[in-house]
């Protein structure tokens, strides 16, 4: 068997958690709980033993209340590959109308666009002067990062529907 000096051994703290709302009758100072494990009791009887860490809120993740219906949203012409619902794109926008306009957005705490695929035979520009540029469908999208760089804005844009 082989041994280790002692500042190389490491404790690693075992927790155990219960499902039972009480400690149980006021007349059980055994120290366990009905499962065999100690319960609080047991460390505060023995003071040579590491106190328990404070406890940390559970972060749990939760849905995004994305709105049913968002009637006004900039419009933001890709070209290249479409922007599908669940998917991840980064864009970056040059014109200046438009950044302002999405500078706006954010600021209101409304972070979302419409994001719509330019036809083939178009020029390539973050603006479209008419629909008739556009394809007919496009995908609402989150915005939930950017960079602000002055001439340009980069965004990180989440598909959400079509």
């Amino acid at each position: 068997m082989l041994k280790l000096p002692s500042s190389q051994i490491q404790f690693i703290p075992k927790y155990a958690f219960s499902t039972s709302s009480g400690k149980g009758s006021s007349d059980d100072d055994s120290g366990i709980d009905p499962d065999g494990l100690p319960t609080s009791n047991a460390h505060e009887s023995d003071p040579s033993s590491t106190p328990l860490p404070p406890a940390v809120p559970p972060l749990a993740l939760s849905p995004q209340n994305i709105p049913e219906n968002f009637p006004i949203v900039p419009v933001i012409a890709i070209s290249g590959s479409p922007l599908f619902p669940k998917f991840v794109k980064m864009i970056e926008i040059t014109d200046s109308r438009l950044i302002s306009l999405i500078r706006r957005k954010i600021k209101l705490n409304a972070p979302y666009a419409g994001i719509f695929l330019k036809k083939p035979n178009t020029e390539q520009s973050d603006v479209a002067n008419s629909m008739d540029e556009l394809h007919r469908v496009g995908t609402f999208v989150h915005i939930p990062e950017w960079d602000d760089l002055g001439s340009k804005i980069r965004l990180l844009v989440i598909g959400h529907r079509r």
